[in-house]
């Protein structure tokens, strides 16, 4: 074969492959789709407006009298202040004396922390996350240091998995609140545990 016979054949050819890529794309062959436009929303309910009856006190009860009473004051507001300004001005009513008279209220204790088989008090964790890689536990970790908390994490006894804590606290309830601010804050589930060192 010689060479202009093959060059005509490989003409052809592309102007064949032209003509398949770009004649679908000039003519439409599809039949022409027609669209409904019209709305599917149904037309706009007639609410009729519903009148209710003002409630009637009911006759045949009878109120006793004690109930009117219960919401007279004896004593105007002004009479109250005037008895307030004059033992005020009474000598040897200072503001010293009559805190002295009143006594220290008691405050409550906290209850000394419960202590665990090796004689160490009680301690609570909040665990924040459980991680496959622990470049995204230290992450985490790095992340909770730098807001303020103690935090630190370990590899969970199922080996391949990083798990970061938060604590410990000795007081369940400085716990408790610590967890709520982690879960809003970093919008996570944590748990609350004991601590086992």
């Amino acid at each position: 074969m010689n060479d202009g016979l093959k060059q005509r054949i490989v003409g052809a050819l592309v102007l064949v492959v032209i003509a398949v890529i770009f004649l679908p794309m000039v003519f439409n062959f599809d039949a022409e789709r027609i669209i409904d436009r019209t709305s599917q929303i149904p037309p706009r309910p007639q609410i009729e407006p519903v009148t209710v009856a003002e409630p009637d006190r009911p006759a045949d009860i009878d109120y006793p009298a004690e109930l009117d009473k219960a919401y007279q004051f004896d004593q105007s507001r002004t009479e109250v202040e005037a008895e307030i300004a004059a033992a005020k001005q009474q000598p040897g009513s200072s503001d010293a004396e009559m805190a002295r008279d009143e006594q220290p209220k008691v405050q409550n204790e906290p209850e000394p922390p419960k202590l665990s088989e090796q004689n160490l008090p009680e301690g609570w964790v909040i665990q924040v996350g459980s991680f496959k890689e622990q470049e995204k536990a230290q992450q985490l970790v790095e992340k909770l240091i730098t807001d303020g908390y103690k935090a630190y994490q370990r590899e969970a006894r199922r080996q391949g998995y990083f798990r970061v804590y938060v604590g410990p606290n000795i007081d369940k309830g400085t716990a408790q609140k610590h967890q709520q601010d982690i879960d809003r804050k970093y919008r996570v589930k944590s748990l609350l545990l004991k601590f086992e060192s």
